[in-house]
Formats: structure tokens, sequence, C-alpha cells
């Protein structure tokens, strides 16, 4: 019997989310049984075989997958969404592909766009203050665009000069 190949359509991002789920498991010693456990307990069952599915790239993660494997690994999504060192090619450097496998970008601009802090710029051009703002009302929630802007923690306290 033949193993079935990776699913064809799976793009750069959904391989970077296959290897680090695969990396993080086995740091962490999970058995795929052990992750398919701590998946139920949160309320988000993942059989056995579905995440040997994802690791050999013939199973697409969707949204609510990323989010519950981000919980029980103790990562951000971004995390999962971004290039390890198991692809050294990338690494050296210094780019990854997103969705086109021919175009890439910095890590450090996917970063900083992953996290809301800046808009993923194509080209060279880097974003003017006018540009920042407008990106960071459009991505970042309200509630937390407001308390940051606002000068208050997560708890609703206000901040105090030298807390950052």
């Amino acid at each position: 019997m033949t193993e079935p190949s990776p699913i064809d359509s799976l793009g750069p991002t959904g391989v970077h989310v296959a290897r680090n789920v695969q990396r993080l498991r086995e740091t962490r010693n999970l058995s795929f049984a052990d992750l398919s456990r701590e998946l139920a307990k949160i309320g988000r069952h993942i059989p056995t075989l579905g995440l040997r599915k994802i690791e050999s790239l013939r199973r697409r993660v969707d949204t609510d997958d990323l989010v519950a494997l981000a919980i029980v690994f103790d990562v951000s999504p971004a995390t999962l969404l971004m290039p390890h060192a198991y692809d050294m090619e990338e690494w050296s450097t210094g780019r990854s592909a997103l969705t086109d496998p021919d175009a890439k970008y910095r890590f450090e601009v996917v970063w900083d766009w992953l996290v809301a802090d800046a808009p993923l710029v194509v080209g060279a051009e880097s974003p003017n203050g006018r540009q920042m703002h407008a990106f960071r009302l459009n991505a970042v929630p309200e509630h937390a665009y407001m308390r940051k802007q606002l000068g208050f923690d997560a708890d609703g306290r206000a901040r105090r000069h030298g807390d950052d």
C-alpha cells in the first residue's frame, strides 16, 4: 500500500503550521494520543489519525484547530504560522513565503504583521505614520487598541509611567 501524497494545494503557511505542530509535539514528548487527549480536554477533539495527517501534510488545520493547538502548546497562534529552523533555506535567506512560494518576506516583517505591529509591506517601501495608524486601527481589536492608547493594563488599571 502506497503512502498518500501531501495535499497538493497546501501552501507555505500550511506547511509551516504542520511542521510546527510536529516540532512542538515532539519537544514536549507528546504522543499523538497524548495530544489528542489534551485537545479533547479543551473541547477540540482531533483524532490521532487526524494529527498524523496534519504532520504528514495530508490534512489542513482550520482556524479552530489552530487556536486549540496553540492553547495546548502554550504558544501564540502566530507562532504556529511562522517558519522555524526546519527549513534551512528559509532561515539562511531570512525570508519566508506566506501564500505564493515565489513571494518571500523578511521574517521580522511577517512576525510584525502577524502580531498586528505593522502592515505587511510589499516591496522595499516602509509604512509611514499614517499607514501604521490606519493598519493598527483595522488590525487590532478596538478594545485592545483603546486600552493601549489610553494607557490601561489588561486588568483595566491605569498604567503608571515607566511600567512598560
